[in-house]
């Protein structure tokens, strides 16, 4: 490498054009590999930032992007992101491997390949574990320069690839700082990157482990999953659409005796991996639902209460929705974002609320005068608001528009079953003791009942809600 580092010193001493000669290598895309910043700033300054390899059609941040992760190439690559075109595709030939990972058989002739950008290339690395830092600040170099994150290579995004190749780090710090949009349409069938890793083609790309902790950081960086996105509805309607499809063509499959009994065994392996990951979703988007009405309710109770209406039964049901600790995090949360706005006796409210919360969740004695949660066990109200804050810090996103469900103003979206979570085609009747929540059949009303710690109905509601249903009772 020495000897090609003074060759091409030598060159550009005798006046040769840079951007003359592609074979091997260009000399701007040789000077990287001699590891030499001085003559890579020389051959951009006399030639073409953005030139190309003959095979592949790569520029030289594409190169890097490829290489070892090496504190000398982060170097070098710092110098050429300010100079270069960083949405730039590679050629289509480029990986051509992983293109066959990345799209099911069905698809993979047919789905236009147009090349991989710099983002797609490190997005796509498996080689990551113990050189995060080092990807990460190139994601970041290319990300303030202008690199478009949402740019798609098969269907999927910088993030998307990079939860395929289950980079947790990455993905997080993408969200974290609002490089991404975590409810992006994507293309080819995938939905959004919170049904991504649970499309049937996907199911065992990665552990079910780290496909769930995916989810939950999705949703943890406001990734909504009542937002409608396709003509089935929102992620779980669509995921459901998904699931008939493949079980479809399961029967179809089915009729072929020529297959074999080890290719059935793993058919029914990978759809019981998929029952348990489709499942886990619903319990997550049910949480999510649960946060956005759990604000609602501590907005409603504080406006009853700061009005002295404390009698009101419709108030104690409501109060059923929370434990003091989420309704001290739900009352900082409004106020801090002033949808309910402060006054003098705020703090003095915000107590009320707290001791009425607790009351209504403190367990009625038993016969043995024990209780699971005495109100002698649970710290003062005082303790819980010392580190209340009052203070201004209203939650902004205008760049994707995404909330928190318990800031989310567009309520339409969460108007859901509460067991199902689906609303297409679906006659939504709302609880008649709080009218928080709904559902479609009296089926995920007792499943609802029997599962839910927050919302407890007497048993004889379940026969006017199947009268207000009017759906037979087995109806989902």
């Amino acid at each position: 490498m020495e000897r090609v580092k003074q060759t091409l010193w030598l060159l550009i001493e005798l006046g040769a054009d840079p951007d003359f000669g592609t074979v091997p290598l260009p000399p701007l895309i040789l000077s990287i590999f001699v590891k030499c910043e001085m003559l890579t700033k020389e051959l951009i300054n006399r030639g073409d930032s953005n030139i190309r390899t003959s095979v592949d059609n790569l520029s030289a941040i594409h190169v890097l992007c490829c290489l070892p992760f090496h504190q000398d190439y982060l170097n070098i690559f710092k110098v050429l992101v300010p100079v270069t075109n960083l949405n730039l595709r590679t050629g289509t030939e480029h990986w051509k491997k992983e293109k066959e990972v990345i799209l099911s058989t069905e698809l993979y002739k047919t789905v236009l390949d147009e090349g991989k950008t710099a983002l797609h290339i490190l997005s796509m690395r498996y080689d990551f574990e113990g050189f995060e830092n080092i990807q990460w600040e190139m994601f970041e170099l290319l990300l303030n320069e202008g690199a478009d994150p949402n740019l798609s290579y098969l269907g999927h995004t910088s993030l998307t690839l990079a939860m395929l190749r289950g980079n947790i780090f990455i993905v997080e710090e993408m969200l974290k700082r609002r490089f991404v949009n975590p409810n992006q349409l994507l293309g080819e069938g995938i939905g959004v990157p919170l049904t991504m890793l649970l499309l049937k083609r996907y199911t065992n790309y990665l552990p079910a482990n780290l496909c769930m902790r995916f989810v939950n950081l999705l949703m943890d960086y406001n990734a909504n999953p009542f937002v409608i996105f396709s003509i089935h509805g929102n992620a779980v309607e669509f995921l459901e659409k998904e699931y008939e499809s493949s079980v479809t063509k399961t029967k179809e499959s089915k009729r072929d005796k020529s297959k074999s009994r080890q290719s059935k065994g793993k058919d029914k392996k990978k759809k019981g991996v998929y029952k348990v990951l489709i499942n886990n979703f619903l319990i997550c988007s049910r949480n999510f639902l649960l946060r956005h009405i759990q604000a609602k309710v501590v907005e409603y109770v504080y406006l009853f209460i700061s009005e002295a209406c404390t009698e009101e039964k419709y108030l104690f049901h409501l109060a059923k929705f929370v434990n003091i600790d989420e309704a001290v995090q739900c009352l900082q949360l409004l106020i801090q974002n002033r949808i309910i706005a402060p006054r003098e006796n705020t703090l003095n409210i915000c107590r009320d609320v707290l001791n009425f919360v607790r009351v209504c969740n403190t367990d009625s004695p038993r016969k043995d005068n024990k209780s699971s949660s005495s109100l002698a066990n649970q710290p003062p109200v005082e303790t819980m608001l010392t580190n209340f804050n009052l203070q201004k810090n209203v939650y902004v996103d205008k760049k994707y528009n995404s909330h928190p469900p318990e800031l989310d103003k567009n309520l339409d979206k969460y108007v859901v079953c509460y067991q199902c979570c689906k609303s297409v085609g679906k006659e939504l009747i709302p609880c008649p003791n709080c009218w928080m929540v709904y559902f479609c059949s009296e089926i995920c009303n007792k499943s609802s009942l029997q599962a839910s710690e927050k919302w407890k109905p007497k048993i004889d509601l379940l026969h006017s809600f199947a009268r207000k249903i009017r759906l037979d009772p087995g109806t989902n």
